[in-house]
């Protein structure tokens, strides 16, 4: 019976690149939790941005556009949560590089977040 060659060990330039992919990695994953939460906590507040209509203008706010602020903005955050850790996954499974699934994430929170902030304000501003 013949057998695959046994795996060759890591050198240590590699091993020293995979610790710091690792370090890097939680460092990010870290950020990533606390954006995360952050741009959570912050778009509770967005409905604030309708308290300048008075009582007596019913068009102040556009429904359709304020009906996609939350979908947007945590559908976004969702993505970029799901994406760091599905991309994490992944990454361990294939030995490939983890760090850039976090930074991913983050990106995909602050631009849910800025989208939804922009259509917050275009739906009070019509």
């Amino acid at each position: 019976m013949v057998y695959p060659p046994a795996p060759a060990h890591p050198g240590p330039s590699q091993q020293h690149r995979r610790t710091t992919d690792i370090v890097a990695t939680a460092i990010l994953g870290a950020v990533q939790i606390l954006v995360t939460m952050f741009a959570l906590l912050w778009s509770l507040l967005f409905p604030m941005a309708a308290d300048v209509c008075s009582s007596s203008n019913d068009d102040c706010v556009d429904d359709v556009l304020g009906a996609l602020i939350y979908p947007v903005t945590w559908g976004g955050i969702v993505l970029g949560a799901a994406t760091a850790v599905l991309g994490v996954t992944l990454a361990v499974i294939r030995r490939r590089l983890m760090f850039v699934w976090p930074l991913l994430g983050i990106a995909l929170v602050i631009g849910a977040t800025a989208a939804g902030l922009f259509l917050t304000d275009a739906a009070v501003n019509p």
